[in-house]
């Protein structure tokens, strides 16, 4: 199996043959829609949202400052999917039971 640089690299070689998008996919076992993203992958690119720039600071308001995922959204203004996205990509696991009270502790 060849790895994704192999396989852009392939699909390009294929393309500057002639071939099209759905012959390439044929070859390739994929669609014709995922060759020309393939095609069009430029690795230089890097993804960034306008929230990247905060994700070391929701990493230490939450390791650090020991805030619940929903705390620390609320505080700078985003949605509880961009803090779980944040520590998605860093590899932290998020406690879903942080910040809640102890059944114990509720009382009636």
């Amino acid at each position: 199996m060849r790895t994704k640089k192999e396989r852009i690299h392939f699909i390009r070689e294929l393309r500057e043959k002639g071939l099209s998008f759905e012959e390439i996919g044929k070859q390739l076992g994929i669609t014709k829609q995922r060759a020309n993203v393939l095609y069009s992958y430029d690795p230089t690119l890097i993804t960034t949202t306008k929230w990247s720039k905060l994700y070391p600071t929701f990493i230490e308001e939450y390791t650090i400052n020991n805030l619940p995922i929903n705390k620390i959204a609320e505080k700078y203004g985003c949605s509880i999917s961009v803090i779980q996205n944040c520590f998605k990509k860093y590899g932290i696991k998020a406690n879903k039971k942080r910040g809640r009270k102890q059944s114990s502790e509720v009382t009636a």
